[in-house]
């Protein structure tokens, strides 16, 4: 395929741009600790229990009192080769070339004693465009009450799910990167995305004892505006957020080479589609998690990430409109996967995703097979991260994971076969991806 001819213009171009930078990995110097220390394989959100109480302090722990600035900066490229890509979009035109996924600055670590930040501020080379990313800003507190060890904080984030420790829910789930230009399903849920980026959430927190884990918290929309002045693309918008609640429980053990947490999330709000009309659609997301780490040696680790979140749908004011057929929607959606490191450097990761929903002639009367959002498939990934992983010697130790991904589908926007009317089959979709992330 003509993938592979692209290999060297790929690495070249990566290189190049790591070689102008200046700083490094901001988490990394602060502490003074290898990426590994917090990350399996050294590299994504997969964090090890280190990483867990990282971020639960509110990214403060520091190997000293010197200020340093908090920044660092990530790209990721890649080439993309879609089975079959649809016809007219200008990402069609970029497959099989070399895609600048993302170029992103990071403001992270920590302000002033027990507050820290994560902040990242991303250019989308595929939509040539520049918009703030996943933020947050955390307050932290640790004390002793009543013999019991607690860690207390509170959040201001712009994304739901982000601020779970354990990073076990879609907002950092699997894959950690993928293609900027392939196709994906056209549905999903409330916490698989739907407000990212487009709210003000505030949350508080608390762990006891190392092992129970709490969270509530309510998120506000954007307006129109302020959306465009953080150059967030208009046709993006969710509408008005009304009445939302988050709330979470998490349990997490470690014994021996193991490292486990599970955990419930409600999430629910009332979203208005249209801003110019009052009519709602009621979404209550309900989430179950687990997070199993292994480590098997001191070079071998194996990860499982599992969730599933149901999801309905109070569509009755959208029946009112004649913008929906049935008054409640249902939805399941599955994400599960596992990722086998060997000396932070070479992993595997395979991955079954999926959604099934309520049937409806009207919300998925065009493009949808059988007026179904069903979707499934599979996903495998191989890398390779051949630097990056030591403890910060200098002001300059870039990190960079090359990888292989393959992502294929059974099932596509309700249909294996003909899915949209056109003759676009479910395995037209499937894509192999051909990837460098480097972190500065």
């Amino acid at each position: 395929m003509r993938i592979f001819k692209q290999v060297s213009l790929l690495f070249a171009g990566l290189f190049l741009s790591s070689t102008t930078a200046h700083a490094v990995p901001s988490f990394a110097r602060q502490t003074g600790l290898s990426c590994a220390a917090c990350h399996v394989g050294g590299f994504g959100p997969h964090l090890t229990d280190f990483g867990v109480h990282f971020k639960l302090t509110g990214y403060t722990f520091a190997k000293d009192n010197e200020f340093r600035i908090p920044v660092a900066g990530m790209v990721v490229a890649s080439v993309t080769d879609t089975s079959k890509p649809s016809t007219g979009t200008d990402a069609d035109s970029k497959n099989k070339k070399v895609s600048l996924d993302q170029a992103s600055i990071f403001l992270a670590g920590k302000l002033y004693q027990n507050a820290g930040i994560f902040s990242q501020v991303t250019y989308d080379g595929v939509a040539k465009a520049t918009s703030i990313d996943q933020t947050e800003i955390r307050f932290a507190n640790s004390f002793m009450a009543a013999g019991h060890s607690v860690i207390a904080g509170m959040t201001v984030n712009n994304n739901p799910g982000m601020t779970d420790p354990y990073n076990a829910l879609p907002a950092w789930g699997y894959p950690f990167v993928s293609s900027a230009i392939a196709p994906t399903p056209s549905e999903g849920t409330l916490l698989d995305g739907l407000l990212s980026l487009r709210v003000i959430g505030i949350t508080s927190y608390a762990q006891l004892d190392g092992k129970w884990f709490g969270e509530v918290g309510t998120y506000s929309s954007m307006s129109q505006n302020f959306q465009g002045k953080l150059g967030l693309a208009a046709d993006g918008d969710p509408g008005p957020v009304h009445g939302s609640f988050c709330g979470r429980v998490a349990r997490h053990e470690s014994f021996g080479d193991h490292s486990v947490s599970g955990g419930v999330t409600y999430f629910g709000a009332d979203v208005q589609p249209d801003r110019t009309d009052p009519a709602k659609i009621g979404y209550r997301d309900v989430a179950l998690d687990l997070h199993h780490q292994w480590r098997i040696s001191d070079s071998r680790t194996f990860t499982l990430l599992a969730n599933v979140i149901h999801e309905h749908r109070d569509m009755s004011s959208m029946v009112a409109l004649g913008s929906a057929q049935k008054s409640g929607l249902n939805y399941t959606e599955h994400n599960v996967s596992g990722s086998y490191y060997w000396n932070n450097s070479y992993g595997l990761t395979l991955q079954r995703f999926g959604l099934v929903g309520t049937r409806d002639s009207i919300v998925y009367g065009s493009g949808f097979a059988s007026a179904s959002p069903n979707f499934n498939g599979n996903r495998i990934q191989l890398d390779w991260t051949p630097f990056g992983k030591q403890a910060i010697k200098s002001g300059f130790d870039p990190q960079l994971r090359l990888g292989l991904q393959y992502t294929m589908y059974d099932k596509f926007d309700g249909g294996k076969t003909n899915y949209d009317g056109t003759g676009r089959n479910a395995s037209n979709n499937n894509s192999l991806m051909l990837f460098a992330w480097t972190l500065f």
